[in-house]
């Protein structure tokens, strides 16, 4: 009993039988009784006869139990081969009687794998870059030609799946998936030589996935999968502030999309060490991942900032320098609301305390302690004794003002030395264009432009009071060095109304 058998080519004549393989059907040959006996020790068979000048083809017997190969022969003057499918093979030996009625004498079936083409492609992933153009190779073995064949590239997951099809000497597309329309294409010319290949245009992060490529030659098929991996560099981080904490740091978030696969990305300080960052929040789209993170931040000597994105061979990397003004102005900013009960009786201030400017005329006011009577002056209503505060004023359109911190004890009453000494750490400005820091001894300021509004931070512990030009973002005058040992208020001095050319208030604007 035959074993289990493969069909090939290259058999001739004289060793054995030729087979076509061009569907069911019956051959015969043989005039001479032959039968069955042990054959040499040979892997060849010969299993049939050519029709009609179809291929030539032989078998031979796969390894057995036992190491005895045998050849079949027939051993009746005809007989009948017969291929039943493509899996299996009966072989009927017939004896002609008198009246030319067959008879059979016996039969074997015997399990074959006929002779068939393999699909072969890739067996590791393809690595595409987002943009590029991309081959996934796929092709028959041995190399026959497929222009007769069906060609089909598909998805593997998904409901539409198909990406090209060829068949019928032709491409039919109608049902492809809409994001490849006129980005794939086979290579014709290569067809011939059983090449099957696909070519897939400006490859795009959705594009990532598995591949089938599927062979059909309507007696036989085969496919492969194709794994495709695509990397994709995605925008330049950004960087935003988003405020302050309840211990008043700062949030920074760092944003930046289209990267695939998924990048790591992180924080660092002026000095390149990674900073402890909340966790990653990630989101895939079709265009890959887009990822943000959050740090909190405290002021310090650079107030200097990275965002690193990193993914393999690709880094990016934005820097966010945050000037001391506007730190402190994010961090420390504080509600300051004017105190009428300081007011000099020539002032006017707004319904909600936020307004001063000169009326020209005394109002009949009160005269308590707290309230400046000659000085042109108003106090805000809250008081610090430690930590940090910031705090914005607009002067636009004004010729002269006065503005910075005054300790508690200060004099009210009378003319009034203004400096440090005195407890009054102000600078001003006069005749619309003189500016002056009443240290001492007083410095004269020179400004490249006329601030429209001035920010005010003090730091108590460090004896610091510094004035900015908000929107010049530009650092004016800084008192170092000094003591404060009671609480320190917010002063404001919009002076004389001049005629009319300094009747602009003074504005406590909120922080932004």
């Amino acid at each position: 009993m035959p074993g289990e058998w493969d069909l090939c080519e290259g058999v001739d004549e004289r060793r054995g039988w030729r087979c076509s393989v061009q569907g069911a059907g019956v051959i015969g040959r043989g005039s001479r009784a032959l039968g069955w006996w042990p054959a040499q020790k040979q892997s060849r068979l010969a299993v049939g006869a050519s029709i009609n000048g179809s291929a030539v083809l032989g078998a031979r017997k796969r390894p057995a139990s036992k190491p005895d190969l045998y050849t079949l022969l027939p051993r009746t003057p005809a007989f009948i081969l017969q291929l039943m499918g493509f899996h299996e093979m009966q072989v009927t030996f017939v004896n002609k009687q008198p009246l030319m009625t067959p008879q059979c004498s016996h039969w074997r079936l015997i399990h074959m794998h006929l002779y068939r083409f393999q699909v072969v492609g890739p067996a590791d992933p393809l690595v595409a870059v987002a943009g590029e153009d991309l081959v996934l190779p796929c092709s028959l073995k041995p190399n026959i030609s497929a222009v007769d064949m069906t060609v089909e590239w598909s998805r593997i997951h998904g409901s539409d799946t198909l990406v090209h099809l060829y068949t019928d000497h032709e491409d039919r597309n109608e049902r492809q998936i809409q994001s490849y329309r006129e980005r794939t294409a086979l290579f014709k010319e290569e067809l011939q030589k059983g090449n099957t290949s696909l070519k897939l245009s400006r490859v795009r992060v959705s594009d990532e996935g598995k591949y089938k490529c599927f062979i059909d030659s309507k007696s036989h098929y085969d496919d492969i999968t194709v794994e495709v991996i695509v990397e994709a560099v995605g925008t330049h981080p950004v960087i935003s502030m988003e405020g302050y904490d309840h211990s008043g740091r700062l949030s920074l978030l760092c944003e930046t999309k289209g990267w695939n696969p998924e990048p790591g990305i992180m924080w660092l300080d002026s000095e390149r060490v990674v900073l402890p960052a909340e966790n990653t929040e990630t989101v895939r789209d079709t265009e890959g991942f887009y990822v943000k993170q959050r740090v909190i931040v405290q002021d310090s000597d650079t107030n200097r900032f990275f965002c690193r994105v990193i993914m393999k061979d690709h880094m990016k990397e934005v820097e966010i320098y945050i000037p001391m003004f506007e730190m402190r102005a994010i961090l420390y900013a504080v509600d300051v609301t004017l105190d009428p009960d300081t007011a000099n009786p020539e002032l006017i201030l707004s319904d909600a305390g936020k307004q001063v400017k000169t009326g020209g005329t005394k109002q009949n006011l009160p005269d308590n302690p707290e309230r400046f009577d000659y000085c042109p002056c108003v106090l805000g209503k809250e008081g610090f004794s430690s930590g940090r505060f910031y705090y914005e004023v607009e002067v636009r359109g004004k010729t002269e003002w006065d503005l910075g911190v005054v300790r508690e004890s200060i004099n009210r009453k009378g003319e009034i030395t203004a400096s440090p000494e005195d407890g009054y750490w102000t600078i001003w400005l006069r005749n619309g264009d003189e500016y002056k820091a009443l240290d001492s001894p007083c410095v004269l300021l020179s400004l490249r432009q006329k601030p429209q509004k001035v920010g005010v931070f003090v730091d108590y512990e460090e004896g610091l009071v510094s004035f900015y030009d908000v929107e010049a973002r530009s650092h004016i005058y800084s008192f170092t060095g000094q003591s404060f040992t009671e609480k320190l208020y917010p002063l404001f001095g919009p002076c004389t109304n001049d005629g009319g050319e300094n009747s602009s208030p003074l504005i406590i604007t909120p922080v932004r």
